[in-house]
């Protein structure tokens, strides 16, 4: 993890409700791998408040692009101060093809570049959305992507085929109910797939990460061996070490 800052050099609005923002940084295509943030500053001066967690979707032309809310105030020439990258890549399972990635109502921004990735290399990915998911622009995803939508939490038509269908499975939920989404899924994949080999199943735990380093404990989530410090461990965790 290092400090350094950026320039925001273009803000264009793909929604309502999102903006994408191109980010002129020091950081090297490569060097920010898919599943890792990074805590940002808006002002580089002192302020009271703490850093913002932003995950990046693509880097396109030198340029580090970002989801941000329709109504955030960036604008060109703005400079930010940027720790990062901070925690672990997804751990992909080794000769993993076919992924199901699963959203609950809730951003799809950070599992785009993951998606971008999987289906640059030529793998297989299927995207169920839900809820606020769902509101999501398509054309903003790879034209390779399969995707549905499910009327209610964890649950779509030919759900039963996706999870056998799945080499390795990513869930994102809301924050606040984390926890408890990840254990329906969990419990449904294992009537599934038992017993789901061990790294199967990821849970995105998009928690606040006030320092970025395990130190404060505003992250931790409960393992089976101990708590884990979802800033640093993950944020994507193996739902089988999570002690539901």
């Amino acid at each position: 993890m290092r400090q350094t800052h950026a320039s925001i050099e273009r803000v264009t609005r793909i929604t309502a409700d999102l903006a994408r923002v191109e980010v002129a940084t020091d950081f090297a295509p490569g060097s920010i791998r898919p599943g890792q943030y990074l805590l940002v500053r808006l002002r580089p001066a002192w302020e009271p408040y703490l850093r913002e967690r932003w995950t990046p979707v693509r880097f396109a032309g030198g340029l580090m692009l970002i989801d941000r809310p329709g109504d955030d105030v960036l604008m060109p020439g703005d400079t930010v101060d940027i720790l990062g990258p901070c925690g672990k890549p997804f751990p992909l399972r080794p000769g993993a093809e076919r992924f199901l990635l699963i959203v609950q109502n809730t951003s799809l921004t950070p599992l785009i570049a993951l998606i971008e990735e999987t289906t640059g290399a030529g793998k297989s990915a299927t995207v169920v959305l839900e809820g606020e998911a769902q509101r999501y622009p398509p054309g903003e995803l790879p034209r390779e992507v399969e995707i549905l939508h499910a009327p209610q939490a964890w649950g779509w038509l030919d759900q039963v085929d996706a999870i056998k269908w799945a080499d390795q499975i990513i869930a994102l939920a809301p924050p606040h109910r984390a926890l408890e989404r990840y254990a329906q899924l969990w419990s449904t994949i294992n009537q599934l797939r038992a017993p789901a080999p061990a790294g199967f199943a990821l849970g995105y735990f998009n928690l606040p990460a006030p320092c970025g380093v395990g130190a404060c404990g505003a992250c931790l989530v409960p393992g089976k061996h101990g708590d884990i410090c979802a800033c640093t461990d993950g944020p994507a965790l193996d739902l089988a070490e999570i002690s539901f």
